[in-house]
């Protein structure tokens, strides 16, 4: 931030907070963040981040690596999210997947078989590549047929 005249103390406040773990304190530490009037905060988690939302609905939230953030009701919407808050979705249901995959193939286009490693102790592994990328990868084979 230096390299663009951003100098903390001099021009740039940045006030930090940590629930050290304990989910119940951030309700009072998004209310503490939301009273100094800041320009922009930053929810690094979904917690966090609804915790946020419900304190302010003028303050700029941004979001960090959401696991579907419409379904967890931060955005109206991926493509206009609305509202004071916006951010880094890590997934959404619907062609979430395809849209990689389709990146994928455009940049190794001469890729025809594609490996993942997983944690098959992961919910979220679990939901995510065993459904939607297994799906994706039969719609594209009837596909290119």
């Amino acid at each position: 931030m230096r390299d663009h005249g951003w100098i903390e103390g001099k021009n740039l406040i940045i006030d930090y907070r940590s629930a050290e773990g304990h989910a119940k304190r951030l309700p009072s530490l998004a209310a503490g963040l939301v009273a100094l009037k800041p320009d922009l905060i930053v929810g690094p988690s979904p917690q966090v981040a609804l915790a946020l939302k419900s304190e302010t609905a003028t303050i700029p939230i941004v979001f960090v690596a959401v696991f579907d953030p419409v379904a967890l009701g931060l955005v109206e919407s991926l493509s206009r999210p609305g509202g004071n808050v916006t951010g880094l979705a890590t997934y959404a249901p619907g062609d979430w997947i395809a849209k990689r995959m389709e990146i994928l193939r455009e940049v190794v286009s001469g890729a025809s078989k594609l490996a993942l490693l997983v944690n098959p102790g992961s919910p979220l592994h679990q939901l995510v590549l065993a459904n939607e990328v297994s799906g994706t990868a039969r719609a594209w084979a009837w596909l290119c047929r």
